[in-house]
Order: structure tokens, then sequence, then C-alpha cells
């Protein structure tokens, strides 16, 4: 049986004190439709009342999105995947999915999970997403709607503090030396002066606990954090666990690591060699060519972002991302990305090299797209692009050509003179001759 789907209902919410959508069986209703509240990082936004006003039974879905206003004052707001996952780290509904029978209602609020994004405010809405089947196995007809209830939400005067362990890794930083760099991100208003400890497990036996050095990390921005480790560790697997308090909540991270010997830790150490780059004249696609090296003693992962740009404007004209799945120990990896075909004029390529969500370096090479080149130029760069094979290929011709003009020089050889021919020997051989035969007639 065809399955027939109905238009999906978007209704934006603003200023009645409820709101109420009706499909063909019913409708679904929220109040109130605006959320003025005081609120901080950790506490509760005052509940949304989600009522069912229609015949038959629905499954509601709240989604926090964050949002802005336009001149109006409706709210604007995406409901992209990227936008769900902005707005989940803003709010969390709670209950998330729930099932509405006909005519009951449901209280859903909100936990505060951040400092204000907005000046002292948070500018969010929560949307309601319903739908309902008809009755029966072979109901076919679905139906689904959408309200958004607006929250204005302002903090409190005390200054917001957050934040959270961002990143824990370890390496092999000299002979037998090993060390974890702990990353902390403060989500905070202030400066915050983190202290952070480790532990190392091997097993269900905690074998290492000491404090990462105390720092302070700027608000808005990441901070990576050095440990190293004064114990020996024997070869086998191991779990470091790292923990700090950013604001009014704890904050955990662990990492699972193998060592192959006495605090040897196969660790890779990539880095990327000079740019080069190809098709720079006007009409072709610039190409940039790049080389990942693996200098460490394990193998590692990469991400290689590779950008153009025009010289001196900072603006990334296009971006092209490489990835580099395995780059054994002492070896290397070539890779290239070609762009659109640019105007004449001066660019800039660059490259990142991105390992575990870091740059850890970056190349640039400034570069000039011409005009096409004529038939002697392009000789030219074909000569100077393949110089080996063009020296070998004139020193080849130089040595037949010496061949030939020794082999003309040469002179002719001269016929020896004809043996004058004796004629009385001859003679005398043809009487000696006869006299034989006459002596063996007789």
């Amino acid at each position: 049986m065809r399955r027939l789907l109905l238009p999906l209902i978007v209704l934006a919410v603003v200023a009645s004190p409820a709101t109420v959508a009706r499909a063909a069986t019913g409708g679904l209703s929220l109040r109130p439709s605006r959320v003025e509240a005081e609120v901080h990082r950790g506490g509760l936004v005052p509940p949304v009342t989600v009522e069912n006003t229609s015949d038959k039974p629905v499954v509601v879905t709240a989604q926090a999105l964050e949002a802005t206003a336009d001149l109006s004052g409706q709210p604007v707001y995406d409901d992209s995947s990227a936008a769900r996952r902005t707005g989940d780290a803003l709010l969390r509904p709670s209950p998330r999915r729930f099932v509405l029978a006909p005519g009951a209602r449901r209280h859903v609020r909100a936990r505060v999970l951040t400092c204000p994004r907005q000046g002292r405010g948070t500018y969010a809405v929560l949307s309601f997403t319903a739908s309902q089947r008809g009755a029966g196995a072979t109901a076919s007809i679905q139906s689904a709607l959408r309200l958004t209830a607006t929250l204005l939400l302002s903090y409190t005067a005390a200054p917001c503090l957050d934040g959270a362990i961002s990143g824990l890794r370890g390496a092999q930083t000299g002979a037998r030396r090993l060390s974890f760099f702990l990353r902390v991100r403060n989500d905070g208003e202030l400066h915050q002066r983190v202290h952070a400890g480790l532990a190392i497990r091997h097993g269900a036996r905690t074998i290492f606990r000491g404090p990462f050095p105390a720092e302070n990390v700027l608000p808005a921005s990441e901070r990576e954090l050095e440990l190293v480790l004064p114990a020996r560790l024997r070869a086998g697997r191991y779990t470091a666990v790292a923990s700090t308090r950013l604001g009014p909540h704890a904050s955990r991270r662990a990492w699972r690591f193998r060592l192959t010997g006495t605090n040897a830790l196969p660790t890779p150490r990539l880095t990327l060699a000079p740019l080069h780059a190809a098709g720079l004249h006007h009409g072709e696609r610039p190409e940039a060519r790049a080389t990942v090296r693996n200098a460490g003693t394990g193998p590692g992962a990469a991400r290689v972002r590779l950008s153009i740009a025009r010289l001196g404007s900072g603006l990334s004209l296009e971006t092209r991302l490489v990835d580099v799945d395995r780059v054994k120990a002492g070896a290397e990896h070539d890779l290239a990305a070609r762009f659109a075909s640019p105007p004449e004029g001066a660019y800039q390529l660059s490259a990142e090299l991105i390992v575990g969500r870091r740059v850890v370096e970056t190349r640039r090479l400034n570069v000039e797209v011409a005009a096409p080149a004529g038939l002697a130029n392009r000789l030219r760069d074909w000569i100077s692009a393949h110089l080996l094979a063009t020296l070998l290929a004139l020193v080849i011709a130089a040595g037949l050509a010496a061949t030939l003009v020794a082999r003309r020089r040469r002179p002719a050889p001269v016929p020896a003179p004809p043996v004058p021919r004796d004629e009385l020997a001859e003679l005398r051989a043809q009487l000696e001759r006869l006299e034989q035969r006459a002596e063996e007639s007789a």
C-alpha cells in the first residue's frame, strides 16, 4: 500500500500565552509559549506544559535550539544536525521523549548546561515535535507537527564558571621518559586556575597518582598541561585517568595505552615537508602537493587542511581536507589537492597538519598564477622539471655526434699496387712442365 505523508507543520511561537496546533484529528498545545527567567548554570528553566488535544496518542520529542530574532521579534533558529548538537550543549530537556494519551498533559523542564551565550543571557527555543498514526495495523497516514516555546534566559549577577577536560594523551618525550598532556577548556566568564590530577591503573590496581602543574586558563580558550611521569612502568597495558573541577562540576577523562618496554610508548611524530605547486598558468587548476613524514617510533594518523587564498588577504578562497589514515614509523605519505582555476595574480597555498584536532604544523607557499607560457617558455619549464633526463639526453646526443664526425674525418684506405708479373719465370715453369711430361711418355 502506498504511504502518504502529510506536510510538516512548523509553528513559531512568540507571545501568546498558549499555542495550539490542530491536525485532522486534533492537536497539541504549549503553555506558556514564551519563558523569561533568571537562571544559573546547572539550574532548571521553568516548566513548559505540553497537552495532547487530539483524540489519539502522540509521541512527543523535545529539542533545544539556539535562537536569535528578526526585526519583528520572531525567533530565528536552525534545525540542522549541527544546530541540534549545539542545542544539546545548551539545554537538556527532561523528559526528552514521551507519549501523551488523548487529553493528557506533561510538564517539561530543561537544565541549563552552559554559561551565557550572548552578553549576560542565552536565547533559545524548545522545539516539540509530535507524531501520531491512525489506529489499526493497516494505517498508512502519518501526521507530524511542531511547536516551539521561546526561552529568554538571563543569568544571575555571580560570575559563571564552566569548563571541562577536552583531551588526554601520552607520548614518549625522551629515552625512557613518558609525558602525559591534559587539555582543558574554559567556557566560563573568568580565568580559572586549574588543579588537575592523574592516576594510572594497571588492571584493578592504581600504581601512580600525581598532580598536573596548576595553571590559569583564560575564558573561551584551551590550555594543555604536561606531567612528566616520575615512575618507571614495565611493558603492559595501562589506563590513565585525569580529573579536575571547572566551575560547579567535576570533569574526568580516561585514556588507554600499551607500553612495549620499560616506559617505551610507541609515539608518532608527524611533520610536514615544504609545499610544492603545479598548474600555475591561467586556465589551469592549481595543485598543492604536500608530504607527511613520521619521525617517531609508532604509526600515526592525521588530517591535512590545504587551502588557497589571495596573497595578503587572509581569506581562504577554497579548502580541501585530506585524511592520512596511517603513516608507519620512519615512512612518509604524499598527498595533493587541486583547486578551481583562479584569475591571474599572487596567491598563497597553505597546508595545516592536524593531529588529534590540534594543528601541529603549518606550511605556506607564495605562488603566481600567470598567463599561459609560449612554446619556448614551456620547453624551458619542461627542461627545468626534467633536468636529469635532459642532461643524460644531451650527453648521449653529444657522444653520437662525436662518433659521426670522427667517422667522416677518417681517410679512406689506399688499395695496394698490383704486383708486377714475372713473365720469364712463368715461361721457365711451363718448359719444366713440358720436359716432365716428355720424360714420362718416353
